[in-house]
């Protein structure tokens, strides 16, 4: 299995995936405890790119996640199905994006 990052960015307080959301879906899914973090960051006044390369070299350094993924404040998204995607491309792609409502 792969370990992912999942990494929020805001401009202020607002996450539309809460820490309640978080834990409900750990209650629910409690082995993706071990694969998946959640990582959010609010109050953010810098440039995206700079915070997003500021991450990934963190990430880098802690040398703990296949992927990172940065998704906007105001998503939601169904984490079991990206995380098997994901799962399905690692060693094989060194980026994956995926952009959409």
């Amino acid at each position: 299995m792969v370990l992912l990052d999942v990494v929020f960015v805001s401009k202020d307080e607002t996450f539309s995936f809460t820490e309640k959301d978080e834990k409900n879906f750990f209650l629910l899914n409690p082995i993706f405890s071990k694969y998946i973090t959640f990582t959010r960051i609010p109050n953010n006044s810098e440039n995206l790119t700079k915070v997003y390369n500021l991450v990934l070299d963190d990430k880098t350094k802690e040398n703990r996640s296949d992927f990172v993924a940065f998704v906007h404040s105001d998503a939601k998204m169904d984490f079991i199905h990206v995380f098997n995607r994901l799962d399905e491309c690692k060693g094989k792609y060194d980026v994956v994006g995926l952009c959409g409502t």
